[in-house]
């Protein structure tokens, strides 16, 4: 039989107890931690407050009206590559006090496993302070269901603001604000393409009218008549402004594109067109004789009325002046004589004025 005796509960607490008192004990958890002296009763602790700096500030946002954004303040929104506040103290509360935890963490999302990214679309402004999302303030669908407006306004309630930001930065709406923001700063624009197409349009047109107006000048100079008896493009008898304009859209791709384009489209062909245009055109050329009368040293004025059909007297003004011509120098080598007849003036008053 086995010589071993069963040792009861006590005495194995006892040798177990034993055997403790021969280890060294450890320090208490607390006397790694430095415990500050109380200050004496009735002084006030001093607090000293710095402020934050801010070293990238952002633009403030709209607070009532979220249609109202201007294109100065997204110019001067997408200067900046950085997220929008770095903090080198805690982040100034809304009621202005000094908050004890840092609040750069609001700034960085950190994944999983570790990895950090900095929350770029999120914006501090001192003036408001608030924090906002610049995206969705800038480009955010405000038409779209479910749309808050928030972040937009800015969020000046900081309590439970991590889980704030983690809501809205998984919204569709700010994503696609994103999508649209990082578009824009690579671009330059929201939509390149319309904005080239909008240059073509306007250099086919200045093209269009330098063309216009040639053919204009070259008719009149000539005393041709403009216009004819049908004035549609591709038939006979259209008159000679249309004949010279078919005439060139043989051989100019400009014209050949206008003419070719479909029935009620804007071509700037039209005899109200061609009024205008020569309008224009003899303002210019009455501007600058009168420019050349006032510079010459020696001019006179024929003046004679005659009645039309109507009844009305007609003025008749007629200058004579000289004209000084000169070299490369600027050496006075010839005179020139000039009359020009700049047109009539109607007289409602049989009477010398």
């Amino acid at each position: 039989m086995s010589s071993y005796k069963h040792k009861s509960g006590a005495t194995k607490r006892k040798e177990k107890d034993k055997k403790d008192q021969g280890k060294p004990k450890l320090s208490k958890l607390d006397g790694y931690f430095f415990r500050p002296t109380p200050p004496p009763a009735g002084d006030e602790p001093e607090v000293v407050a710095t402020a934050s700096r801010v070293s990238s500030p952002s633009p403030s946002p709209p607070t009532t009206d979220d249609d109202n954004r201007d294109d100065s303040a997204a110019a001067s929104c997408s200067s900046r590559g950085e997220p929008g506040l770095t903090l080198d103290q805690p982040h100034p509360s809304p009621s202005g006090s000094l908050t004890a935890a840092p609040q750069e963490s609001y700034y960085t999302s950190t994944t999983k496993v570790g990895m950090k990214f900095p929350r770029s679309w999120m914006c501090y402004s001192p003036k408001l302070d608030c924090c906002y999302c610049e995206p969705c303030w800038l480009f955010a669908n405000r038409k779209a269901p479910f749309y808050n407006n928030a972040w937009v306004n800015g969020i000046k309630d900081w309590k439970h603001l991590s889980t704030k930001i983690e809501r809205h930065e998984s919204t569709q709406i700010h994503l696609g604000a994103c999508v649209v923001y990082e578009q824009w700063k690579t671009n330059g624009t929201i939509d390149a393409d319309m904005e080239r197409n909008v240059r073509n349009a306007a250099q086919f047109w200045r093209q269009v009218v330098e063309r216009i107006v040639n053919v204009t000048l070259t008719l009149a100079s000539s005393n041709l008549a403009f216009r004819g008896h049908r004035e549609v493009l591709g038939q006979g008898k259209a008159g000679n402004f249309l004949s010279i304009i078919e005439l060139l859209a043989r051989y100019d791709p400009v014209l050949k594109e206008l003419i070719n384009r479909p029935e009620g489209s804007v071509k700037y062909l039209s005899h109200q067109i061609q009024d205008e245009i020569i309008y224009i055109l003899s303002q210019r050329v009455k501007a600058d004789i009168i420019d050349e009368i006032n510079e010459a040293p020696f001019y006179s004025v024929i003046m004679d009325t005659t009645q039309d059909v109507s009844k009305i007297d007609q003025l008749s003004q007629v200058y004579r002046y000289i004209t000084v011509v000169k070299n490369d120098m600027d050496i006075a080598t010839d005179i020139q004589i000039n009359e020009v007849f700049l047109g009539f003036e109607y007289q409602t008053m049989g009477i010398a004025q």
